[in-house]
């Protein structure tokens, strides 16, 4: 199988699983009042096993984010080698956030069943509680950050394989440019709630490119393959 339907079967997986772990993936605890954050610290623990396996769904980000961001840099670098590099780090470390995000999701969950049910540390522990509360910290900041690159990736390869290359539609390139003007405002979220909102709009979005871009790499791999072959650097090689 050659690298250009890797990169829309890499779009297309990558999907499922940003979905899976925004939805499922998030332990839900907010450091608001004493009482609120022992609630929540139970509710995670409650919810075991299911959630550990969205986030472990979500650690699967860094592997697919690799194997996408090849099969896009790939037809990219010849017109635009700046532009594809850009893009392939900015998705591979966005895929790398939110793997960590994954893990530091995970870890919450593990300490909150310490914390109800009691183990090498006595139960109901305030120390376990402030390891909680640190993990948090991270899970919340690894949020932030990770979409806000990944999208800046797509603002790269959306432009690029747009405008620069005849890969994708230029519809997709204006849609690419609108997802990463909105996710680079995400970390704002953290000053401003109502930069929610445009958080949620820019994932959706993103969302939508990534299926609609992996429909049309998987369609034109053929044509892609073909004009690699003729210029003499097929990326199946």
């Amino acid at each position: 199988m050659n690298t250009t339907r890797w990169a829309g079967l890499g779009l297309l997986v990558l999907v499922l699983v940003l979905f899976v772990g925004t939805a499922f993936g998030d332990p839900g605890i907010d450091a608001e009042t004493a009482e609120s954050v022992d609630q929540d610290v139970r509710n995670a623990h409650d919810s075991t096993p299911w959630i550990v396996v969205a986030q472990a769904v979500q650690v699967a980000t860094a592997p697919l984010a690799v194997l996408a961001g090849v099969g896009l840099y790939l037809p990219l670098r010849r017109t635009s080698p700046g532009l594809a590099m850009v893009g392939l780090l900015m998705l591979v470390l966005g895929g790398l956030i939110t793997a960590l995000q994954g893990m530091t999701g995970m870890s919450m969950v593990m300490t909150s069943t310490l914390y109800t049910g009691g183990n090498l540390v006595p139960a109901g522990s305030e120390y376990l509680l402030g390891v909680v509360l640190a993990l948090t910290a991270v899970h919340w900041a690894t949020w932030l950050s990770g979409w806000a690159v990944l999208g800046l990736a797509v603002a790269a390869f959306g432009y690029g394989l747009s405008w620069r290359t005849r890969v994708l539609p230029r519809w997709s390139g204006w849609l690419a440019l609108v997802v990463g003007a909105l996710l680079l405002v995400a970390p704002l979220v953290a000053a401003l709630w109502v930069f929610f909102f445009a958080w949620a709009l820019g994932a959706l979005l993103l969302l939508v490119w990534m299926v609609a871009a992996s429909v049309v790499l998987l369609v034109r791999a053929p044509r892609v393959e073909s004009e690699f072959t003729e210029a003499g650097a097929s990326p199946g090689r």
